[in-house]
């Protein structure tokens, strides 16, 4: 807990604090003068005359400081952590009643009107293998070497304690045996003598720090104790350490603090830490100490690779070597671990989505043998959100598994994050065709409907998806009634255009409340119920909000509402409007209703105003200029009436465009996540005059798909054109070659080959065309929406429409052969860049060479492009000189 030193050094003679001089064993005191005490006593003497109070300033083994908090602050602190939810009273005065917080020396949990020293890095940091939670009995025997008196609150009752010993009464060593265990061996293996190892020794001085902190139950609240020894090791084997610690350990502890300063007081920006030459310089650390490393089996070097990995996941940093050595941990590693050492890798792991199908069959298998009672209420939830991410279900029965332990947890006491994130988990791990309800997941729902205060953002979203997957879809409205509205999944028109009223009421800008009116107004069209349009309409003019879509609507169906205000309508959005919605209100104000391609000049428009008002609109520029050709072509070839599948309406801009190519009587079906950018792009498609022929959905592509099986006949997409999310490309193409929606000679468009990335869509799509699923697979080489030196992939694959055809892989792309790892490796590192960029980490130049080693990375496998379209060949030749500087290693 404390970081090792002799004697405490004194700068000021006989220093006093609080009366007293401190003397002890267990960690740096400085002293300093309190710049308090200056302000209020400045006296007439000099600076050195002055007499000053010192303050005690303890620092904890990862460097920073240890802080003496009261309980009650202590646990208002805890549970902001654990939840960003509002909790309510009665929930907080049951925390401060029986505290969740346990000393991490004697294991007990502190008193409620005691304090408690803690570390201000707080819970998350890798550094604290020990402890970060003292109680104020502890502190006073172990570092300042005194008994407290025995009145002084610090531990609950005995009484108290009782009631906790059920809880606490698992597989675990106890502190008696495990002090045993290490008497009978620890003075053979360091010459300690026995005088030492008493309590007075303790306090004395003359047991070292390293010992004392090993004898210390390797117990902390988050996470808890393990069940047993690290990796099996023997506990006076494992304890019984030198004080000198191997390059190894001294990187990963540098690693750890690195991304302890994530949180804290510190609070450094990701980019901070990303950019930091300590990160680079403890990752070659890293590297070199694990580059002669084949199958680690040492218990304190697989303990060193989890809390590498675990602290590089926080960083959002990709390392290769730890990441190799990770994965090669040998089965009995992996068997010997602690179970909250097992939650703690399988989630780092996670964080980076990396889809290697042959070990995440091992993990599956691995979650599924072991035993997870005793895991505490978050770390299982963080469990089970690791095996969804990683798409473990149907590798393993691991529904069975979670929905036991589940149904053995105290979800009561779970945070509405945890609950949300628990039912997502179950719901996405859940076999398909099975009926009944779960007790675990009516527990769930039960411990969600009971908890004060709203569930929203990603949070909602996951439980509402979750619910109706679990067979729980009458628990949806309550939900929504506390929560606040939202887009529900499998909405009808008519609830959707409910759902939209109710969403505008929250908006803040008034140019995105008319855009998300219009849009409801215009499902009530599609829902064939007019009347409702036209109150809708009559809100919007009672509070001035039509827009020139309004006035385009209420023409087409002929509505007698008196707009307000006057035509054309409201083409400012106002204050606070996002990019998007300005976006939307600057074509309104430069286009004529119904003219296609003024309204597309309108976006364009906006979008090269500044570079502020930049919009990456991927059917654009040259890249649009190949995707029109290409879409025009198909169009010459097909029958009238073609469908084409969009994955990412965005604004519209690239819908009209396909609408256009593919001519009169083509319907373009568009899927869009996000609500608020559905709405605007609604807006867009009635200004231009195609709402009858676009229709924009709104929800999740998985979804979506599987309505449209029931919708479409089989074999009736002619086009598929994907700009959504990069890293989804492969699965969905995947998903819709299962379905048999695509005809046989379908035209497959993406484009952001390089930029961010989609290395797996690449190596899907030439294992196919290898294959004979595709006749044609065209990668055309273009400047990414006008950039000269930033090079994009567009990709064209035509289906094979002769009878001669592979149709089992075609039907099944899982039968290619997997991915090498260099081309998983690749595509996590394309994912951490869109993550790094939506955090303002990634400026242009950086992204220009950033695409050169994803190009350089596929060419390697023998991914090549086939073609280029750039204006001029000079700016492709200058873009491929660019090297790459890493954040990853």
């Amino acid at each position: 807990m404390f970081s090792p030193v002799g004697q405490i050094t004194i700068a000021r003679e006989q220093a006093l604090i609080r009366g007293e001089i401190i003397h002890g064993q267990f960690g740096h005191v400085q002293f300093v003068e309190s710049k308090h005490d200056r302000a209020l006593d400045p006296g007439p003497w000099p600076r050195a005359g002055r007499p000053q109070r010192i303050q005690e300033h303890l620092l904890c083994v990862c460097g920073s400081r240890l802080n003496c908090t009261p309980v009650r602050q202590r646990v208002e602190n805890f549970v902001q952590e654990e939840t960003p939810m509002a909790v309510s009273e009665f929930e907080m005065n049951q925390f401060y009643e029986r505290p969740p917080i346990m000393c991490d020396i004697c294991n007990k949990q502190v008193s409620p009107n005691s304090e408690v020293w803690t570390c201000e890095n707080g819970r998350r940091t890798v550094l604290h293998s020990v402890a970060y939670d003292v109680c104020q009995f502890c502190f006073e025997r172990y570092a300042r070497g005194k008994l407290p008196h025995p009145g002084q609150p610090g531990h609950l009752s005995a009484d108290e304690e009782e009631e906790d010993e059920e809880e606490d009464d698992d597989e675990d060593f106890s502190d008696e045996d495990f002090n045993s265990d290490v008497d009978s061996s620890i003075g053979s293996d360091t010459g300690i003598s026995e005088e030492a190892m008493t309590p007075a020794g303790l306090t004395s001085g003359r047991f070292p720090m390293a010992l004392r902190l090993r004898l210390t139950p390797w117990k902390f609240f988050s996470p808890p104790r393990p069940s047993a020894t690290p990796c099996g090791a023997a506990p006076s084997a494992r304890r019984a350490t030198t004080m000198a610690r191997s390059p190894l350990q001294q990187a990963v502890l540098a690693a750890g603090s690195l991304a302890a300063s994530l949180a804290g007081r510190a609070r450094r920006k990701p980019s901070e830490v990303t950019l930091d030459p300590k990160t680079a310089e403890c990752a070659q650390e890293i590297s070199n100490a694990l580059a002669m490393v084949k199958e680690p089996t040492d218990p304190e070097m697989v303990k060193d690779v989890v809390q590498a990995l675990a602290a590089f996941a926080k960083m959002r940093v990709l390392h290769t070597e730890v990441l190799r050595v990770f994965r090669e941990l040998p089965a009995d590693a992996w068997q010997e671990m602690p179970s909250d050492m097992v939650v703690e890798a399988v989630s780092s792991y996670a964080q980076f989505q990396i889809e290697d199908l042959e070990f995440n069959r091992f993990l599956a298998d691995l979650i599924a043998s072991r035993s997870w009672r005793n895991l505490r209420d978050y770390q299982l939830a963080n469990l089970a959100f690791a095996a969804a991410t990683l798409e473990l279900g149907p590798e393993a029965n691991l529904y069975s598994c979670f929905e036991a332990a589940f149904s053995k947890a105290n979800v009561s006491r779970m945070s509405s994050f945890d609950l949300c994130r628990s039912l997502w988990s179950l719901a996405r791990l859940r076999p398909e065709g099975l009926g009944s309800v779960t007790p675990s997941a009516k527990a769930l729902v039960a411990a969600l409907e009971a908890a004060k205060g709203k569930v929203f953002g990603l949070s909602l979203a996951q439980a509402l998806w979750a619910l109706p997957r679990l067979g729980l879809a009458e628990h949806m409205e309550g939900l929504l009634k506390v929560s606040g509205s939202v887009i529900v999944p499998d909405a009808s028109l008519r609830e959707q255009a409910e759902q939209l009223e109710a969403m505008a009421k929250g908006c803040e800008n008034i140019g995105l409340q008319a855009a998300v009116l219009n849009a409801a107004a215009l499902r009530y069209v599609q829902a064939q119920d007019m009347e409702k349009c036209d109150q809708v309409l009559k809100v919007m003019a009672e509070k001035d909000l039509w827009t020139p879509v309004s006035y385009c609507l209420a023409e087409r169906v002929k509505s007698r509402v008196t707009g307000s205000p006057a035509f054309p309508g409201m083409r400012n959005p106002g204050p606070r409007a996002h990019k998007y919605v300005r976006a939307l209100y600057h074509a309104l104000s430069r286009a004529k209703p119904n003219d296609i391609s003024s309204a597309l000049m309108g976006l364009e428009h906006f979008s090269r105003t500044s570079k502020k008002n930049w919009l990456k609109f991927g059917a654009a520029d040259e890249k649009g200029q190949v995707l029109e050709d290409a879409w025009a072509t198909k169009a010459t070839k097909t029958k009238e009436g073609c469908v084409a599948l969009e994955f990412g309406t965005f604004l519209g801009y690239s819908a009209v465009k396909i609408w256009r190519q593919l001519g009169p009587g083509a319907k373009v079906i568009s899927f869009e996540m996000d609500p608020e950018v559905a709405c605007l792009a609604l807006n867009f498609i009635e200004f231009a005059g195609l709402s009858d022929a676009i229709e924009v959905r709104i929800g999740q592509c998985e979804e979506l798909v599987e309505e449209l099986k029931e919708e479409l006949d089989p074999g009736s997409v002619d086009v598929v054109y994907m700009d959504h999310n990069q890293m989804t490309y492969h699965k969905d193409l995947a998903q819709l070659q299962r379905s048999k929606l695509l005809s046989r000679d379908v035209l497959f468009a993406a484009t952001q080959g390089l930029k961010p990335g989609a290395p797996l869509l690449l190596w899907q799509l030439t294992q196919g065309h290898e294959a004979g699923v595709w006749s044609q697979l065209d990668i055309v080489s273009c400047p990414d929406c006008g950039f000269r030196r930033m090079e994009d992939w567009v990709v064209l694959a035509h289906g094979n429409a002769a009878k001669t055809r592979s149709l089992k892989r075609r039907e099944s792309p899982q039968t290619f052969p997997p991915a090498p790892r260099e081309v998983l490796l690749l595509a996590a590192e394309c994912n951490l860049m869109r993550w790094r960029t939506a955090k303002g980490m990634v400026d242009e130049k950086r992204w220009d060479e950033f695409v050169q080693h994803v190009r350089r990375g596929m060419e390697k496998v023998g991914i090549k492009s086939t073609k280029e379209a750039w204006p001029q060949m000079k700016w492709l030749r200058e873009a491929r000189q660019l090297e790459y500087q890493r954040l990853d290693y």
